[in-house]
């Protein structure tokens, strides 16, 4: 029993993390992305390309299944360094869903995390730790092997029967996610740019 403990932690240990990246056939990949990914030519990278995003998410996660690989999946309209990269890398050692902070939107949006309140999904105030939230979007969203494996068809909008609103694939994902159990964290020291403002979070 001991022996094979041993194996598993061996067998984590030398998981590459692959980074993933969606976009529609209409996107273009700015300069600060592209600047961004340079600086992780050591990490394989993968792009979903076509016409509907949650269908190009699907796609690659049907390819990440065939593989024994944590993944980030990294929005083209992100702006990152690459110790945050490595810092996702580092979490997925042992936690299941990790992100960081970045705006939804323009400047003065609050970051793209959610805690769940009477079923209602509302934006989260950041800790000054790593902490658990209940969803986020999937701009810089660090998903370990396990739940890649455990997961079907994960990023399908819907309609939210208790609002009436439409529900991004994002937002399904983590639906999905913490119904099978998994936890979502993320870590404030993770701040990250997006492109829509070239702002970072904080």
């Amino acid at each position: 029993m001991i022996f094979l403990s041993r194996l598993a932690i061996l067998e984590k240990q030398f998981t590459n993390m692959i980074l993933a990246t969606i976009i529609g056939n209409n996107a273009n990949l700015p300069y600060g992305f592209v600047k961004s990914l340079l600086k992780c030519k050591e990490y394989e990278h993968i792009f979903g390309v076509g016409l509907y995003v949650p269908d190009n998410r699907n796609n690659v996660w049907k390819e990440l299944k065939q593989r024994n690989d944590d993944v980030l999946l990294i929005d083209s309209d992100m702006v990152f360094t690459k110790d945050d990269v490595e810092r996702v890398k580092e979490h997925l050692k042992d936690k299941d869903i990790v992100t960081g902070l970045y705006v939804m939107g323009m400047e003065n949006y609050p970051p793209a995390i959610f805690k769940k309140e009477g079923g209602v999904y509302k934006s989260a105030t950041p800790e000054e730790k790593l902490f658990e939230v209940d969803a986020c979007g999937a701009g810089f969203l660090g998903i370990s092997r396990k739940v890649v494996k455990e997961l079907e068809v994960p990023f399908t909008q819907f309609i939210n029967p208790l609002s009436g609103n439409l529900f991004g694939e994002d937002m399904a994902f983590c639906i999905k996610a913490q119904g099978a159990g998994f936890k979502i964290l993320c870590d404030p020291t993770i701040k990250l740019g997006h492109i829509k403002t070239e702002i970072k979070y904080g």
